[in-house]
């Protein structure tokens, strides 16, 4: 059976800051100094180029990244074409690298690859290590060793922003939903008037009990065998 339930979950992306202070990366080693131990990737910068000059988004701007990557002895680069960003690893120390593209005409900016480490997290899910897919260390469930970091990063997310907001309304297709889950009874949809069919029409008395069985046809979105439940805690 597929039935679709909807519920409230807060959602969040947040980017790392790429704006850099005029007098930071500039100075040709006091970054160095500051940092002594290396809260950034050695040999990688990122690189923002102005988007009037070179668009990486054309070929011409491909071109003449290509042309000064080569010129910084880079060993490989990915690039991020609508937001004109590339991040260069090179041969060269990270604060050479800066020393030569910082007076560049065609760039916004340059400045090291931070790591970003999350900070511990007050995570109250009593199962949460059994959850290879959440956060993976190579724990042992069942008697099976999981695989280190084959999971989606979920701290790591977390950590960008712990405290979500209801602000996105989102649609789970699948069993149904206990929506009086201990886990999931504060962040359901409230069955607001606006909700529709399949062909677009407004259902009538609305959804009610925060959702709508599209099996059976009704307001009644109950979880048949739990699967929806669990998806919809994830």
């Amino acid at each position: 059976m597929k039935r679709v339930i909807i519920f409230l979950l807060g959602l969040s992306l947040a980017l790392p800051s790429l704006a850099l202070s005029d007098d930071f990366s500039f100075k040709e080693l006091n970054f160095q100094k500051n940092n002594p131990d290396k809260n950034y990737v050695e040999n990688e910068v990122i690189v923002k180029y102005k988007k009037e000059k070179l668009d990486l988004k054309k070929p011409a701007g491909k071109m003449e990244a290509k042309n000064l990557e080569e010129k910084i002895e880079t060993e490989n680069s990915e690039k991020i074409d609508n937001l004109n960003i590339s991040l260069i690893r090179s041969k060269k120390t990270t604060s050479e690298l800066i020393n030569e593209l910082k007076e560049n005409p065609n760039i916004e900016f340059v400045e090291p690859n931070y790591k970003k480490i999350p900070t511990a997290l007050d995570i109250n899910d009593f199962y949460f290590n059994d959850q290879w897919y959440l956060n993976n260390t190579g724990q042992n469930i069942s008697g099976t060793a999981g695989t280190n970091d084959a999971d989606i990063d979920a701290p790591e997310a977390w950590e960008f922003n712990p405290t979500l907001t209801n602000s996105n309304i989102v649609a789970v297709i699948d069993s149904g939903v206990k929506h009086d889950h201990l886990d999931l009874i504060n962040n359901m949809w409230d069955g607001s008037p606006s909700c529709k069919d399949e062909n677009n029409i407004s259902i009538i008395g609305g959804c009610s009990n925060h959702g709508w069985d599209f099996e059976n046809y009704d307001d009644d979105p109950n979880d048949d065998d739990g699967h929806g439940t669990f998806v919809s805690g994830i």
